[in-house]
């Protein structure tokens, strides 16, 4: 499903010479975007580390 959604927005973006952004909150999704190619670039913790997010950048080179 994630597939449906993520890798058009990605194909294109990479075509028109784009870099991707994107960021999460579920841990879960981690090794999904991992999976596409994207490097976390940065992980937040708030709430003294009961919320994180983490944010990811695909390069397109």
């Amino acid at each position: 499903m994630a597939s449906i959604l993520i890798r058009p927005l990605l194909d294109e973006a990479l075509l028109n010479g784009y870099g991707v952004y994107t960021e999460t909150l579920t841990p879960e999704n981690v090794p999904l975007y991992g999976h596409y190619g994207f490097k976390v670039v940065e992980k937040f913790s708030f709430l003294e580390k009961k919320l994180d997010l983490w944010a990811f950048y695909l390069d397109n080179d």
